[in-house]
């Protein structure tokens, strides 16, 4: 029986070349990626680097495996902000992009993953970053950003991140829901939480960046 794997499907009213651009180019995938900035030679062999912001931190890494631009891109991925996550072997991404009736079909093919909990995070948080790529091609502005995927894969540091109105600046606080709302007088106090293992194999963190814990 092989890893788990999903694949994700739409119809984004666009060109191919700027669908490409908006996959590979760091400038575009900040505005709708959370703040992740991609960089690669996009090579055949060549790193991919995801950068927290404009920032030198790097949140995942990978390798370019197939690149023939503007049809398809395949990189393996590994997540980094973390000594739990560096320990998983890496799963691969891979975009197809293909012309269809004045739109382009956008595949995205996330395999290798090492349990079904993990496939189930990374579906969790493929689905609003590919919504607001889509919509930003079409009108020009992302998707508003949900509270509970900003700080997701972040080094848990003191570093503050605006999510809407409020400020996470407490490491307790990068991993909290969006539901938790600071009480007057100042935030909630909440502990990290511990890791796990999602399901059979190696396992991840229990609040991925994909998805709420």
């Amino acid at each position: 029986m092989g890893k788990p794997e999903f694949v994700y499907v739409t119809y984004i009213a666009t060109t191919p070349e700027k669908l490409w651009a908006a996959l590979t180019d760091g400038a575009f995938t900040k505005i709708y990626w959370y703040e992740r900035r991609i960089e690669s030679a996009w090579t055949v062999g060549a790193p991919v680097r995801f950068y927290d912001g404009d920032s030198d931190v790097v949140t995942d890494s990978g390798t370019v495996l197939e690149c023939d631009p503007p049809r398809r891109l395949v990189y393996s991925f590994q997540p980094e902000f973390s000594a739990e996550v560096r320990a998983f072997p890496p799963s691969r991404v891979a975009f197809t992009l293909e012309p269809h009736d004045g739109t382009v079909k956008l595949t995205l093919l996330h395999d290798e993953l090492a349990s079904d909990e993990m496939a189930r995070q990374f579906r969790e948080g493929w689905a609003p970053i590919l919504s607001s790529l889509k919509t930003l091609l079409e009108t020009g502005s992302p998707l508003p950003r949900l509270a509970s995927l900003v700080a997701k894969g972040r080094p848990k540091t003191a570093k503050t991140y605006k999510t809407g109105s409020r400020t996470l600046s407490d490491p307790a606080w990068v991993r909290a829901p969006c539901s938790a709302a600071p009480r007057p007088g100042g935030p909630r106090a909440r502990a990290p939480r511990p890791p796990r293992a999602p399901g059979p194999g190696p396992g991840t963190a229990g609040g991925s960046w994909w998805g709420a814990a």
